[in-house]
C-alpha cells in the first residue's frame, strides 16, 4: 500500500488531488499489478460497480492485492506522475495474509441468553470447501455441531441452546483443516427477572428481584456519567443503593453469576424518577410544599403595598413539630428568620405568612427562597422552594427603542403567553431587516402553525407617559399571507391599569396586514422593501404608566416578523427647552461620556443613568449646570442605556449607546 499527505487543493477545483503518485508492483514472473480503483463517473450505475484494477488519479492512498503470490523477489515501483508542489514524501507498507479463519463473535466475555438469536461472525481468507460451525459448553472438552455453511459466508444466525455455562466456546473449521476458536470463554445463562424498587428513603433505594437457579451472587448496576457501572454485589435477593439526593433520577439494572463462572446478560434498566419517598416512614420531616406568592406580587408599580411572603408548610414525619424556624431570602439580601410558636401535628399542614414583609426597590430579575428548619430533620432536600420573578418598581422613561439585537427575544421582564404550548413568538436571527442588513426579530411561524384560531402574545415592560406632550408607538413589520383562505391577524393592545384591562390600539389582517403579496411557501424577508413601519398615536394615554401587548391571531397563513419597537415622545415647550439644553457626548461612548447643560435652564439638575431594564445604576443629585459632568462608563456592559436629567417638574431622557 502506498499513501502520502497530499497538500490542500484550491477551493472549487474539479480534482482535489494535488501531488499524484502511482504504484505498480511486478512479481518474479514479470506480471504487473495495478491498484484497485472505483469508477468515479457521477451516476448511480457506475458508482455501484465493484472496484477494478487500474491507474488511480483521484486518491492519495493506493493498494495492490496479489492473490496466491509465487515465491521470489517483487519490485515496487513508485512514480511521480504529477508533482506541482515539489518533493512529496510517501509511505509504503505491506502485509502477507495467510490462509486463515478468525472468529470475531462470540469471542470471549459475552453473555448470551438461551433461546435468543445471535449472529456468529468470522473473517475468512482463502478458505476452501464448506465451513463447519460447532460450540462447546465445557471449555472445549466436547463439541456440538451447529451447522455447515458455504466458505463465502461470514456470519450465521444461531439460536442459543438452553445450556447454562460460563465455559462456552465457538469453533469454525474449513475442509483443509484450518480452524479458529473463540479467544476466551463466554457465558450462556438466563437473565434475572422481577427487578423492582421496593423502598425509597432520603439516603438509599432498596431493590429486589426473583431468585435465579444456581446463581451464587448478583451485581447491581446504576447509571454513571455515561455508562452503567457496578454499584455493588449481593448474595441475597435484595440490595440497598446509596443516594445523595432523593430527587435525582436513577437507572438500575442487575446481572447474576454462578456455577462454573457464568454471568448472565444484564437486565434492561428500570427507572427511579426522583418522585420522592416510597414505603419510607420518617420521624422528623418538615417540608415547604409551595410558595404562595406569584410573580404579580413583585409588580410594585401596580401593587405598591408590602409584599407579604407566604408559604404552605407540611409535617411529613410521624412526630409532631413545635417551635421550628421558617426563613426567606431575596437574592443575596439579608435572611429573614421567624419562629413558628405553635405545634404542627404529624400529617398536617399550615399556611404561614411572614410578619416581616419583603422589600424590592428596583426593576430586575430576582429569586425568592423560602425554607423551613427543624432539629434532626431526616430529609433536607424538600426543605426549600424558590420563586423566580421579574420586579417592576418603576416604569421606564421615554424615549424607548427595542431592536432585539442587544436584549434578544424576548427581553428580560417581557412576558410570553403561549396558551397551547405550540408554535409561538420566538427569536429569529440573521433576518434581512428594514435597512437591508441582517437583524434579530420577533418571529412567529404561521406557515407551519396549524391550530387556526390560536392567539399568542408578548407583553412589554411598563413605560412612563407621565409628561406634558405627545407620544407615538412605532414598530417595523414584515408579513406574508398564504392566500385569501388563510389570513393571520395582528393586534396591539395597551393597558393603563397594570394589565387588568386592555384597549385595542391597532388591528390589521389579510392583505391590509401583509407587506408582500400572497406567498404559497414558507416566507422570510429578503430585502428592505419587505418591511413596513407601523405608527400608532398614544397621545390620549399620556399621563399614565402603560404596558403594551402584541397579539398574533393565527389562521395557518404565513410568517410574521416584528422589529424595532419604539416609544417616542414629543415634549411640551418647557420640556423641549430642557431637552435642547442637554448635550450628551460622545455617543456612542466607550469609557467616558460627558453631559453639558445650559446654565440658564436651571442652577442644579439631578442625573440618573438607567440600563435597558429601567434599573437606576447611577444617581447624582444637585449637579451644578454650570459644570461639564464626566460619566465613567468603562465598567458598563455594551448596550443601550438611558440618561435622565431632571429639574423641578421638568425632565428629559437621552439614549446612550456604550460600545
Amino acid at each position: 500500500m502506498l499513501y502520502w499527505n497530499d497538500p490542500a487543493a484550491a477551493t472549487g477545483v474539479s480534482t482535489a488531488l494535488v501531488n499524484d503518485l502511482d504504484l505498480v508492483v511486478s512479481d518474479p514472473a514479470g506480471s504487473i499489478y495495478n491498484p484497485w480503483v472505483l469508477n468515479s463517473n457521477p451516476n448511480a450505475v457506475t458508482l455501484n460497480v465493484p472496484a477494478t484494477t487500474g491507474i488511480d488519479r483521484l486518491n492519495n492512498m493506493e493498494q495492490v492485492v496479489i492473490d496466491n503470490p509465487i515465491a521470489g523477489d517483487y519490485t515496487v515501483d513508485i512514480t511521480g506522475f504529477n508533482i506541482p508542489m515539489g518533493i512529496q514524501k510517501f509511505y509504503v507498507v505491506y502485509e502477507i495474509i495467510e490462509d486463515q479463519l478468525n472468529i470475531s463473535y462470540p469471542n470471549g466475555g459475552e453473555s448470551l441468553t438461551p433461546g435468543s438469536t445471535e449472529f456468529i461472525q468470522w473473517d475468512a481468507t482463502n478458505t476452501s470447501g464448506n465451513l463447519s460451525l460447532e460450540y462447546s459448553s465445557d471449555n472445549g472438552t466436547s463439541w456440538n455441531a451447529i451447522a455447515t455453511v458455504s466458505n463465502t459466508s461470514l456470519l450465521y444466525e444461531w439460536t442459543v441452546p438452553n445450556d447454562v455455562s460460563g465455559q462456552c466456546l465457538v469453533r469454525i473449521t474449513d475442509s483443509n483443516g484450518n480452524t479458529d476458536t473463540s479467544d476466551a470463554a463466554f457465558s450462556i445463562a438466563q437473565r434475572v427477572t422481577g427487578l423492582s424498587i421496593t423502598q425509597v428513603c432520603p439516603t438509599y433505594i432498596n431493590v429486589s428481584w426473583n431468585a435465579m437457579p444456581s446463581a451464587t451472587s448478583y451485581d447491581i448496576y446504576t447509571l454513571g456519567q455515561q455508562f452503567m457501572e457496578v454499584n455493588g454485589s449481593s448474595t441475597t435477593l435484595s440490595y440497598s443503593i446509596p443516594i445523595t439526593n432523593i430527587n435525582d433520577v436513577q437507572w438500575i439494572a442487575i446481572s447474576a453469576s454462578g456455577g462454573n463462572g457464568w454471568t448472565s446478560l444484564r437486565t434492561n434498566a428500570i427507572e427511579y424518577d426522583g418522585s420522592g419517598l416510597l414505603n419510607c416512614s420518617l420521624s422528623n420531616d418538615l417540608t415547604v410544599v409551595s410558595i404562595l406568592n406569584t410573580t404579580a406580587d413583585f409588580q410594585i408599580i401596580c401593587n405598591p403595598g408590602p409584599i407579604i411572603v407566604s408559604a404552605s408548610i407540611e409535617n411529613l414525619g410521624s412526630q409532631d413539630q413545635s417551635n421550628f424556624t421558617v426563613s426567606y431570602q431575596i437574592d443575596n439580601n439579608a435572611m429573614i428568620q421567624e419562629t413558628y410558636n405553635g405545634t404542627l401535628n404529624a400529617g398536617s399542614s399550615i399556611l404561614y405568612n411572614f410578619n416581616t414583609p419583603a422589600t424590592v426597590n428596583a426593576n430586575g430579575a430576582g429569586t425568592l427562597r423560602v425554607w423551613v428548619s427543624t432539629t434532626n430533620d431526616e430529609q433536607l432536600v424538600n426543605d426549600e422552594k424558590t420563586l423566580d420573578y421579574f420586579a417592576t418598581a418603576t416604569s421606564e422613561s421615554l424615549d424607548i427603542v427595542e431592536p432585539f439585537d442587544v436584549n434578544g427575544v424576548l427581553p428580560t421582564g417581557w412576558i410570553l403567553d403561549n396558551p397551547d404550548g405550540n408554535t409561538t413568538w420566538t427569536e429569529e436571527m440573521n433576518v434581512i431587516g428594514v435597512n437591508g442588513n441582517p437583524t434579530t426579530a420577533a418571529f412567529i411561524d404561521g406557515a407551519n402553525y396549524t391550530s387556526r384560531g390560536q392567539t399568542d402574545s408578548f407583553t412589554t415592560n411598563y413605560y412612563d407617559l407621565n409628561f406634558n406632550g405627545t407620544s407615538t408607538l412605532t414598530f417595523d413589520l414584515a408579513k406574508a399571507q398564504w392566500s385569501a383562505t388563510y389570513n393571520d391577524g395582528l393586534r396591539v393592545e395597551l393597558s393603563t391599569d397594570c394589565g387588568s384591562t386592555y384597549n385595542q390600539i391597532y388591528f390589521k389582517d389579510g392583505l391590509t396586514l401583509a407587506t408582500v403579496p400572497y406567498t404559497n411557501s414558507t416566507w422570510t424577508p429578503s430585502s428592505a422593501s419587505d418591511w413596513r413601519q407601523e405608527s400608532i398615536d398614544l397621545s390620549s394615554f399620556v399621563g399614565n404608566d402603560i404596558v403594551l401587548r402584541f397579539v398574533n391571531l393565527n389562521d395557518y397563513s404565513n410568517s410574521t416578523y416584528i422589529d424595532n419597537i419604539s416609544l417616542n415622545s414629543t415634549l411640551s415647550n418647557k420640556e423641549n427647552k430642557l431637552a435642547s439644553a442637554v448635550n450628551l457626548y460622545p455617543n456612542p461612548a466607550n469609557t467616558i461620556a460627558f453631559i453639558e447643560i445650559d446654565k440658564l435652564t436651571a442652577e442644579t439638575v439631578d442625573i440618573q443613568i438607567m440600563n435597558s431594564l429601567g434599573q437606576v445604576i447611577l444617581q447624582a443629585d444637585k449637579v451644578k449646570s454650570s459644570m461639564t459632568t464626566k460619566l465613567d462608563v468603562s465598567n458598563y456592559k455594551s448596550g443601550l442605556y438611558f440618561v435622565r436629567v431632571s429639574t423641578g417638574e421638568l425632565q428629559t431622557t437621552k439614549k446612550l449607546i456604550i460600545k
